[in-house]
C-alpha cells in the first residue's frame, strides 16, 4: 500500500518546497504550462468584480504555497494576505510578494 503525505507534512522541509516549487511550477513544466492559461483568466475576472463593485478589493488566500497566485493578484487589490501550514511555503512566498501580509 503506498504511504501518502498529507499537505501540512509534506511541505514542511525546505528541499521538498523547493522541489515543488522549481520542478512543478519551473519554466516549460506541465503545471506552470497551466497555469500561463488559468493567470490571465483569474486576472480577468478580478478585473471584472471591481468594475462591477466600484470599489476596491481585499485578497485572502488561503493555502497560498510559495505565492503563485498571491503574487500575481496582489498588484491588482488593495490588500492581501496569505495564510499556509507550511512556514517553508510562506518564507519562498515572502520573495515574491511585494505588499501581500503573510
Amino acid at each position: 500500500m503506498p504511504r501518502t503525505t498529507n499537505y501540512a507534512n509534506r511541505f514542511r522541509a525546505k528541499d521538498d518546497v523547493a522541489s515543488y516549487d522549481l520542478k512543478e511550477y519551473g519554466a516549460g513544466c506541465y503545471a506552470s504550462r497551466i497555469w500561463d492559461l488559468q493567470r490571465p483568466l483569474l486576472e480577468e475576472i478580478i478585473l471584472q468584480h471591481l468594475a462591477e463593485v466600484r470599489h476596491s478589493l481585499a485578497l485572502l488566500d488561503f493555502a497560498c504555497g510559495t505565492g503563485r497566485v498571491l503574487s500575481t493578484l496582489e498588484p491588482l487589490v488593495i490588500s492581501a494576505d496569505g495564510i499556509d501550514t507550511s512556514p517553508e511555503m510562506v518564507a519562498v512566498a515572502r520573495t515574491k510578494c511585494i505588499k501581500a501580509r503573510l
